[in-house]
């Protein structure tokens, strides 16, 4: 018989007789005592790898640092050349710039180790998306500044005395050149908005101070720089084809007179033709508007305001009130179709509208000028003032004919006409800039009968079209009836109120007009104003506060105010007089639809009346739940978790978002 092994026994008796606990605390013990040197030994194969690929990584690391301070240098270079125009070095340089930030990139991938240390990990990334929107930045420099030099190089030396100089076939190819740069323009608008994007996913905190600064300063320039290249692009691809290139275009010119306002943009006084081939005028002529009108033998019922508020005993409505919507496009079709029913011998493919406001822009470029066999200075201060008087009460005794007193408009308009283009093309920019701000200030308006080219001034918001938007929307329309120029000196202020926090989304409108003018003149009375204000398609009519309330200014016994749907707005209309140095105030209260606001967010575009200068503009919205952003956060404040206030004017149409 076999015997067992007792010390196998006794081993076995005794493991099962051990506390695990114990045992397990005794061997974590021993690892404890382990750990400290394991941890050591592992570090100090880390730092000996990382102190290898670190001896390697000298050279890219000095080699990105060095090809990026040179791409920076030839960049600042460019930027001095472009302000010289000098646009073919300019362009050399952003190629040159464009090498040292590509060697700079094959510099940064040879880093790429440096990822798995967590803190080099984020200034890698980082770098990588800067060099990237570098990249992108640079090369859309590079589009643009080619195109540019192209362009002044079929400008050449004869640009140097301006558009005048230069023969039709000379501007022809520079409108070619222009047209065909648009697709390079747009690709570059493309390459700016990846660059964004880019640097966009770099931090705003953790990463080292340069490249913070990169950061910083590229998101401060970037947008003006985009923006600028837009308005390029946009040029580039409307001029031609305005200026007459490759086919002669005319257009209806209507001289918007703003200091007697009207809800497409002033009183038509004066109307011109004006007929353009390869940038040169062909024909330019301009006519006062009665002089058409009276000698028209036809019979178009007005809108009843007209006749009730300027004139009851008028017979039909004619071109110089054509403007009665103020949706550009639909007022400018409908001046127009005056003309041509009234005798017009010409058709257009276009209508351009301008106000004073704009010949005064001008004139700051250009400086004081004066008409021949007059005695006035024309300056962008007195422009309409100086007009109106003339046409008004000095044409008299100068002996002019009251159909001739308008003349003065035409040779104005040839002075300054020939003043622009004798500019030198160091000056052309600042032409440009000018006429942007006309747009954007809707002192010039554009409608176009190529319905491509329209849905682009649409889109430029330079159509003067009353705007389709979702969410929330307002628009104060304002119409002189008295006749006179007393919007010269009436001041505007409007307070916008909305509120949410309800089941009744509730908005109310207050408009201030102080009337400020020295008294019944000439020139000056009490305000007459038919008043509409445009909402979004569904909203209702609570009360209206500060009205006229006699039925003498209205269209029905009893009606007090109008209510109607056009242009996909529900508007309401009244009427309302201001003496000469009093103050009113007018008030809408109505009921919102549900689609001014959604679950997410709320938008409201505040748009401006053409022809109207700076009205103050207040918004205070209120809501249901707690605001997480709004924008444009420079002119707003946080009243409350829930409430907004904004305060700004609105010399340009205004955009308003909040999210929560």
């Amino acid at each position: 018989m076999k015997q067992k092994n007792p010390s196998t026994k006794t081993n076995l008796v005794e493991a099962l007789d051990q506390d695990p606990l114990k045992s397990s605390s005794k061997k974590q013990r021993k690892a404890k005592r382990k750990w400290p040197k394991i941890v050591a030994a592992v570090l100090v194969v880390m730092l000996l790898v990382f102190g290898i690929l670190s001896v390697v990584s000298i050279n890219p690391a000095k080699a990105a640092y060095a090809s990026a301070m040179e791409g920076k240098s030839k960049l600042m270079e460019a930027q001095q050349a472009v302000e010289a125009q000098e646009f073919e070095r300019a362009a050399s340089l952003i190629t040159e710039s464009k090498k040292d930030f590509e060697k700079t990139d094959e510099s940064i991938k040879k880093l790429k180790w440096v990822k798995v240390i967590p803190f080099a990990r984020h200034q890698f990334i980082a770098a990588e998306h800067l060099m990237k929107g570098s990249l992108e930045t640079v090369s859309a420099l590079e589009t643009v500044l080619n195109v540019a030099d192209r362009i002044m190089s079929s400008v050449g030396d004869d640009g140097g005395g301006g558009i005048q100089d230069m023969d039709s076939e000379k501007k022809g190819e520079i409108l070619k050149a222009l047209r065909e740069s648009s697709p390079e323009l747009e690709r570059a608008v493309s390459q700016f908005e990846l660059a964004e994007m880019e640097f966009e996913q770099i931090p705003e905190k953790g990463v080292v101070e340069q490249i913070a600064e990169a950061r910083s300063l590229i998101q401060e320039k970037l947008p003006q720089i985009k923006k600028i290249i837009k308005e390029v692009s946009a040029a580039a691809k409307l001029l031609p084809a305005l200026a007459g290139y490759p086919e002669e275009q005319s257009y209806f010119i209507l001289f918007e007179n703003n200091t007697e306002l009207r809800p497409a943009g002033g009183f038509i006084g004066t109307y011109g033709v004006s007929t353009i081939k390869n940038a040169e005028i062909v024909e330019f002529t301009t006519h006062d508007v009665y002089s058409l009108d009276k000698d028209a033998n036809i019979n178009v019922e007005p809108p009843w305001q007209i006749k009730k508020l300027v004139n009851p005993y008028l017979t039909s409505w004619n071109l110089r009130d054509a403007n009665w919507s103020p949706d550009f496009p639909t007022a400018a079709q409908k001046a127009m179709w005056f003309y041509d029913i009234e005798g017009g011998q010409k058709e257009f493919d276009g209508v351009v509208a301008i106000t004073p406001d704009f010949i005064g822009y001008l004139l700051e470029i250009t400086g004081p000028s004066q008409v021949p066999g007059f005695p006035y200075t024309f300056t962008h201060e007195n422009i309409a003032s100086q007009l109106e008087f003339h046409v008004e009460r000095n044409y008299v005794s100068r002996g002019i004919d009251f159909h001739e007193r308008k003349d003065i408009i035409s040779d104005l308009a040839q002075v300054l006409i020939a003043k622009i283009l004798t500019l030198p093309k160091e000056e052309w920019p600042k032409v440009f800039e000018v006429v942007q701000r006309a747009f954007l200030e809707k002192h010039l308006v554009l409608y176009i009968e190529n319905e491509e080219t329209e849905n682009f001034l649409k889109e430029k918001n330079w159509a003067g079209d009353v705007k389709d938007v979702s969410g929330d929307f307002a628009m104060v329309v304002d119409a002189n009836m008295a006749s006179l120029k007393t919007d010269e000196f009436i001041e505007r202020g409007f307070v916008y109120e909305a509120d949410f926090s309800g089941d009744t989304h509730t908005a109310k409108m207050a408009m201030s007009y102080k009337n400020t003018s020295p008294g019944i003149t000439w020139k000056t009375t009490r305000y007459r104003n038919w008043n509409r204000l445009y909402t979004p398609q569904g909203s209702e009519l609570l009360s209206i506060e500060g009205n006229e309330q006699g039925s003498q200014f209205y269209n029905e016994p009893g009606q007090t105010y109008e209510v109607m749907d056009e242009l996909m707005k529900t508007a309401f209309g009244t009427f309302i007089s201001i003496e000469p140095s009093e103050e009113k105030t007018l008030t809408y209260n109505y009921t919102l639809p549900d689609s001014a606001v959604s679950k997410d967010e709320y938008t409201l575009y505040f748009q401006k009346q053409i022809g109207t200068i700076k009205p103050k503009l207040k918004v205070k919205l209120k809501f249901d739940r707690p605001v997480k952003s709004f924008a444009p956060a420079e002119y707003g404040e946080k009243v409350s978790d829930n409430e907004i206030e904004f305060n700004l004017d609105l010399q340009t149409d205004r955009e308003f978002k909040v999210t929560f």
